[in-house]
């Protein structure tokens, strides 16, 4: 399964950015992998576990369970909340300290409305 967000705001990729950026100029691969008990409408995320995820023209991100998220990039996400037409997801990338909080909506593609990043 394949799952690509355009940003209708430019910001959202420039905050994840700021974090990544230094990983995917040197060629480093960012993991992805669900948090310890993620939900998607109440239901364990086992079946989305093959998905290949791209943000904008990024690199794909790539599952792993297995990287070890003090010394690799791995976003782990936390969060994962879909209705029809929009969704609400959180992420971590503990390697970095940071945290996001997305607003998504789909009208033909998944559009990011809404993004806060920071670092804790």
């Amino acid at each position: 399964m394949n799952l690509s967000f355009e940003a209708a705001n430019r910001n959202s990729y420039e905050e994840l950015a700021q974090f990544t950026g230094h990983y995917t100029n040197r060629g480093n691969t960012i993991y992805f992998r669900f948090g310890p008990s993620p939900v998607y409408n109440r239901q364990i995320l086992q079946e989305l576990k093959p998905i290949i995820l791209t943000i904008g023209n990024s690199a794909p991100l790539v599952y792993d369970e297995t990287q070890d998220e003090t010394r690799k990039p791995v976003i782990t996400i936390q969060l994962l909340k879909v209705t029809r037409s929009t969704a609400a997801v959180r992420i971590g990338l503990p390697i970095e300290g940071v945290v996001g909080n997305f607003t998504l909506e789909k009208k033909s593609t998944w559009s990011i409305l809404n993004s806060e990043v920071y670092e804790m």
